[in-house]
């Protein structure tokens, strides 16, 4: 199982699951220091891993890992598409340069991952793709226009792939966590206001753990999800 964006929050979260699921991990990030710390976690469980620091966005590094992942391995059975970005600007005055990176990232790094993750998983007829989307991607939120929007294509990207793919095996899913508690949403959770906000849109009356997403990404890792494809699981407390 490959897990991008696995230094940290969900992706390390996912990855410790995988790991006490019995899954052999491939450790995706940027920053060489988090995925090493993510490793001895991923060893605690019992599991091996293979830490890879990869920036998504430059491509000749991305075929780099997946030519390194089929020379370490010679197969790929799950990829979790989990890097991503947010930016908080208002509509009116955000920069191309803003909205570029967030497409960059949330969509087209996370579409090429797929495809050289499907190339494998169509020569070996079977594979597991599970992007992380948000609940941002089913309904609105003030000054995230780039976020919301990327998130909603990720969502598209994942019926679209899953109907071309399911001939061969591969189930393409997507789980849409609502806010979470990960480094990059308590920047904005720390504001009482806006965590009061998020708490008043929640029927569940709590902000989720990145623990609270690991069952469902089992769930799609599995055998259990073999009649699924296409589809998003919205975990976000009842926001939606």
């Amino acid at each position: 199982a490959l897990v991008t964006g696995a230094g940290r929050g969900i992706g390390a979260a996912i990855s410790r699951g995988f790991a006490e699921a019995g899954a052999d991990l491939v450790l995706v990030s940027r920053t060489e220091e988090e995925l090493e710390r993510q490793k001895e976690e991923v060893e605690k469980r019992g599991g091996k891993a293979l830490t890879v620091p990869t920036d998504i966005c430059q491509e000749k590094e991305v075929i780099n890992l997946f030519d390194l992942v089929k020379k370490e391995y010679g197969r790929l059975d799950i990829l979790v598409n989990n890097a991503g970005t947010c930016f908080q600007v208002k509509a009116e005055k955000m920069s191309l340069e803003i909205w570029d990176q967030t497409m960059r990232l949330n969509n087209r790094a996370l579409f090429h991952c797929s495809q050289l993750a499907g190339r494998m998983m169509l020569a070996q007829k079977s594979g597991k793709i599970i992007n992380i989307a948000s609940h941002l991607g089913v309904v609105g939120l003030p000054y995230r226009t780039a976020y919301c929007t990327s998130k909603a294509g990720v969502i598209h990207l994942t019926k679209t792939l899953a109907a071309e793919w399911a001939g061969y095996g591969i189930n393409v899913n997507c789980i849409a966590p609502g806010y979470t508690l990960t480094k990059l949403a308590r920047k904005v959770l720390d504001n009482k206001e806006f965590r009061e906000e998020v708490l008043s849109k929640t029927p569940l009356g709590f902000i989720g753990e990145p623990e609270d997403i690991v069952g469902a990404a089992i769930y799609l890792a599995s055998e259990a999800s073999r009649y699924m494809t296409g589809q998003t699981l919205i975990i976000d407390g009842g926001w939606s």
